[in-house]
């Protein structure tokens, strides 16, 4: 279920609450009003003073467990634990504290109503204890929207994530990047610091980096409002086209243009594909030359949507994972590993980069080389993933297979595998399944090569033209590595954000 949040000042004992959408990450944004309040609050009548983001699950009874004889504290235990005792909040009886902060400070606090702020007055959050600063313009982009023909950059506040009690136990908190610093100033809070103007101290600046969809640094912002005006165009012009040419199938969802386009609008970023499909539909209903070649080129500026999308996105990250390294090769590879695998593009077999070129094999063994001028040029990226991307298209489609002299048990087929039967008469080998009689083998793939045909003959599947056969006789190893080295990096992965 989901977790609400309330601000508690402890010291003051006063409480304040968001007037709609009271989730953890409903909230959590530079322009909404509990933000606002809770950043001029902390710059004044509540400087110096304990203040929590708290959560109505936060018990310290909860957020510590025990197993096999190991004790695990989460991030808040020691400070919920001692709010809770200070404030009485205890069971004789069983000898724990049993009601949550939340829940009493809803009972016996003084709810403070918020003011109506709507400008952003405060930039600098200072941690003294950490000779440390946050410079709330340094955030990265969580959206932007569009008010008064101008976009509104809207960024997720650090300042409630950083002081929050009680994350990772409910719907609507917050598991984005970097979500183990949820909680960082919990012991700091009475050495906060926030200003309007920039103290003169020698502190490092300190940048959380949360996000939760794509990354967005603040540098890349000016970059991507320009990149929605050009999908505002595109928008527009999916939608005139389906209005034009669609005869049946989608007609109806565009009686109400201005819906339709705040529909594309969205669909272009969350199911881009999606869109495609539907144009080309529309494009088979009409079966007319002139509609083919516009949905080709409506079709092409998607797909260029997206890559710039996914390549600015992941170069942010490497930014992010290689901040203290000066290797820029690796910089340049994994940037470029990072990009391909998001589009999915296909039959890529390994990547090598030596002085800014990067060497790309495929896996019918024909080679691409691209050159990056530096680790930071963007337009590199953009333009050497367009001529990757074309090349992936042009691949031959890569079926790897091995071949086994027996009849493979049910119970022993791997799942991300497909096995055919050997039917073998005059000599002549034919591709089927459930073969019983003229049995002579089982041939093991990594795709689907009858797809809605009953049978092949041998030789027609190895003299494809269009699909290149390779021997691979671990491919049963390899798939189980794979799953293997997958299933580690995702309990990994949960490991970091529990």
């Amino acid at each position: 279920m989901g977790q609400y949040y309330v601000v508690v000042n402890i010291d003051k004992k006063e409480y304040m609450e968001a007037e709609s959408g009271v989730k953890l990450m409903e909230w959590s944004y530079n322009r909404n009003s509990l933000i606002l309040n809770l950043i001029k609050k902390l710059a004044n009548e509540w400087k110096n003073d304990r203040v929590f983001v708290v959560g109505d699950y936060a018990l310290s009874k909860d957020r510590i467990d025990e197993e096999n004889g190991i004790t695990k504290k989460d991030y808040d235990y020691e400070t919920l634990k001692k709010i809770e005792k200070e404030l009485g909040i205890y069971d004789k009886k069983d000898g724990k504290y049993n009601e949550t902060l939340y829940n009493f400070a809803d009972k016996n606090f003084k709810k403070i109503n918020l003011e109506r702020l709507e400008d952003e007055e405060y930039k600098y959050i200072y941690n003294h204890n950490k000779k440390e600063f946050i410079n709330l313009e340094h955030c990265p982009l969580a959206w932007l929207y569009k008010e008064k023909n101008n976009y509104v950059q809207v960024k997720i506040s650090p300042i409630s994530l950083l002081l929050a009690l009680g994350n990772g136990m409910g719907g609507g908190d917050y598991w984005g990047n970097n979500c183990n610093m949820v909680g960082k100033y919990i012991d700091d809070v009475q050495n906060i610091e926030i200003t309007k103007e920039p103290l003169k101290v020698d502190y490092e600046e300190f940048r959380p980096e949360f996000y939760e969809d794509d990354y967005v640094p603040y540098t890349e912002i000016s970059n991507e409002i320009k990149i929605q005006k050009e999908k505002e165009k595109l928008t527009k012009i999916i939608v005139d086209f389906i209005m034009k040419y669609d005869n049946k199938n989608f007609k109806d969802n565009y009686k109400d243009k201005q819906n339709a386009i705040s529909r594309t609008d969205f669909s272009l970023d969350y199911e881009p594909d999606r869109k495609v499909q539907e144009l080309l539909n529309i494009v088979k209903s009409n079966n007319n030359t002139e509609v083919e070649e516009k949905s080709n080129n409506i079709i092409e500026q998607i797909n260029d949507y997206k890559l710039q999308k996914v390549v600015r996105s992941n170069k942010s990250k490497s930014d992010i994972e290689f901040m203290n390294e000066n290797n820029e090769d690796k910089y340049i590879n994994e940037t470029y590993k990072r990009i391909f695998s998001q589009l999915k593009l296909k039959n890529i077999e390994h990547l090598t980069t030596n002085n800014r070129e990067t060497i790309i094999l495929f896996e019918s063994k024909e080679e691409i080389h691209i050159y990056t001028k530096n680790q930071n040029e963007i337009k590199d990226y953009i333009e050497n993933t367009r001529i990757v991307q074309t090349m992936s298209r042009e691949q031959k489609e890569v079926v790897k297979y091995t071949e086994i002299p027996e009849r493979i048990a049910k119970n022993q087929k791997n799942q991300d595998l497909f096995y055919y039967e050997y039917r073998e008469n005059d000599n002549q080998k034919t591709i089927e399944k459930g073969v019983w009689v003229d049995f002579a083998g089982t041939l093991v793939t990594n795709k689907d090569i009858l797809d809605n045909k009953e049978h092949m003959n041998r030789s027609e599947l190895f003299n494809n033209p269009k699909i290149l056969m390779l021997d691979d006789s671990d491919i049963e190893d390899k798939v189980r590595q794979e799953m293997e080295e997958k299933t580690n990096d995702e309990e990994n992965e949960y490991e970091e954000c529990d």
